[in-house]
């Protein structure tokens, strides 16, 4: 029979490996509050905490769920085609949208028109050059 003291010592000298393991896999981690959502599927709304313009194309920093983003004062929704780029992007504060960018991009992929509804109900369309 082991003594518990020799057998709480084998147990713990084997989590070692598997605690460092997990600790380098962590510290490999992708952030994914650097970068838009990996898989994007069409229709699907995504959410962060933060977005950034590009072009004058508004689209998210990185992908959180809804839970996540819900508590903070502002956050961010966006809605992509099934080409990855984003088609619908919402502005919202305290739960209430704020505003709302749609997009519509030419068939020949140089330019998209961008609309901008605010919460007032007002709109600004724009024509944007993406040159391809």
């Amino acid at each position: 029979m082991i003594p518990v003291g020799k057998a709480f010592f084998r147990i713990r000298s084997g989590l070692a490996p598997l605690l460092l393991a997990g600790l380098l896999l962590m510290l490999m981690a992708p952030d994914s509050s650097q970068a838009r959502p990996e898989k994007i599927r069409p229709g699907v709304s995504y959410y962060s905490d933060d977005f950034e313009t590009r072009g004058g194309i508004s689209d998210l920093a990185g992908e959180k769920n809804l839970e996540e983003v819900y508590q903070f004062f502002r956050y961010y929704e966006a809605i992509y085609d099934k080409s990855g780029r984003v088609i619908d992007f919402r502005v919202y504060k305290q739960g209430s949208l704020e505003r709302r960018e749609t997009y519509a991009y030419s068939a020949d992929g140089k330019s998209v028109v961008r609309i901008i509804h605010s919460g007032s109900g007002q709109k600004e369309r724009k024509v944007l050059s993406i040159g391809k």
